[in-house]
């Protein structure tokens, strides 16, 4: 493409200034060196994609908040409390997440509330996987006699060891179980 035409020569020729901007914390928000801070929006974006696609994401959400504005880009907020209201025992909250949203402080907030806590020892965290989901059974088993919370945490994607019928023999013995109607788990 002519736009990006030397730029390899460039980058040799000017090695510091370009391991400035390539070893920058956030390149996305750092002028490109010498003539290559004139390109467009999108050229930017393309040069990001091969220097630093790590920071992809982050580049992509600045480009969208330029081009169609930042109501495009803000999160939203859940209402916990709304939400909670809607489910039960019988229905737990399940979130998918992404980066820089975190319910964890929502259900500790919320919990906190209700008298939820983990130092009433009421409310357990399971991080799944490498062994934890007999420490997750146990806290699953607790949480049923006794009307406590329970949340399961699933790092990134699902994993071999960590395989849904896990998570689904869980569900299933609180449902065919008698469980206290306290219950929830998240």
């Amino acid at each position: 493409m002519e736009e990006f035409k030397h730029l390899d020569r460039d980058i040799q020729g000017s090695a510091k200034r370009w391991k400035k901007f390539v070893e920058s914390e956030c390149p996305e928000k750092e002028k490109l060196p010498q003539e290559w801070k004139s390109k467009t929006s999108l050229q930017r974006l393309c040069m990001m994609r091969t220097l630093r696609p790590d920071r992809m994401t982050y580049a992509v959400r600045d480009f969208v908040e330029e081009k169609l504005g930042s109501e495009y880009v803000m999160g939203r907020s859940l209402d916990f409390a709304a939400s909670f209201e809607e489910s039960s025992a019988a229905t737990p909250m399940f979130f998918i997440l992404s980066p820089g949203v975190d319910p964890l402080k929502d259900v500790e907030k919320h919990g906190k509330k209700m008298d939820y806590t983990f130092d009433n020892n009421n409310l357990h965290n399971v991080s799944l996987g490498q062994g934890q989901e007999v420490i997750a059974e146990q806290a699953l088993d607790l949480a049923a006699r006794k009307g406590h919370w329970v949340i399961l945490q699933v790092q990134h994607t699902l994993t071999k060891s960590i395989q849904p019928q896990h998570i689904e023999f869980s569900y299933s013995r609180v449902h065919n179980d008698a469980f206290h109607t306290n219950l929830f788990y998240f």
